[in-house]
């Protein structure tokens, strides 16, 4: 089982498309680094969407028809235009600046879901550099509560998928 079939059913997922299709202005969504490539295919729910994906794998294995791709680290990406829409899912805990990389998702689009493990025992996964993350953490880098939220449990866990609109 790939990264992407193994989330094929979370709920978080399912809540962020919700919160795209209620709150996005228009069709231009953008994607950073929700593991698409590695075989995530939730954007598979949005085709209505002019869907642009970002994300720093190198490895170029799935590709999901109608979907732009670009591979760079998000962090230095040139934005190439203004999206409607900014979803950016299990990412934040990764980054090490999650306030510059949200101050970042912000400029792309006036609408910006975002998705993070909500109160995650530090050391559960190796790769998280911020948990636990509750909504208190979340608002200190964002700058402001959000405008929607919504805590899910898929499985064992549990994740914080909100939304911000400007």
């Amino acid at each position: 089982m790939n990264y992407g079939e193994d989330r094929d059913d979370f709920r978080y997922l399912a809540t962020a498309v919700m919160f795209v299709r209620e709150f996005s202005g228009g069709p231009r969504l953008l994607e950073v680094g929700g593991g698409v490539q590695r075989g995530c295919k939730y954007l598979e729910r949005l085709p209505d969407f002019e869907r642009t994906v970002i994300e720093s794998d190198e490895d170029q294995g799935i590709r999901l028809p109608g979907v732009r791709w670009f591979s760079d680290q998000f962090e230095n990406w040139p934005v190439d235009g203004r999206y409607d829409v900014v979803l950016c899912l299990q990412v934040l805990e990764h980054v090490p600046d999650p306030a510059a990389f949200i101050s970042k998702l912000f400029s792309c689009a006036p609408v910006v879901v975002l998705s993070v493990p909500y109160l995650w025992p530090a050391g559960k996964c190796r790769d998280h550099v911020h948990d636990p993350i509750d909504e208190e953490k979340l608002a200190a880098w964002v700058g402001r509560v959000p405008d929607h939220s919504s805590i899910v449990r898929d499985r064992n866990c549990k994740r914080l998928v909100v939304a911000y609109i400007q």
